[in-house]
């Protein structure tokens, strides 16, 4: 939604963090996007779904 060409998303920072602590001992990670909740305290619905759908996408991913 406000990214620009060639940022990285939420999902990517997420992969990498994996690829970075998965070593073979044990590791828990939380990701959160902040976009989230600038978007709730502005009621900005729009935003709130798209982050809801990035976060689904993640999951996913995962």
């Amino acid at each position: 939604m406000d990214r620009a060409d060639g940022e990285w998303a939420l999902s990517d920072y997420v992969q990498k963090g994996i690829e970075v602590l998965d070593n073979g001992t044990r590791f828990f990670m939380m990701c959160e996007g902040g976009k989230i909740d600038w978007a709730c305290h502005a009621n900005d619905a729009g935003a709130h779904l798209c982050q809801i759908a990035k976060r689904r996408c993640c999951r996913q991913r995962l």
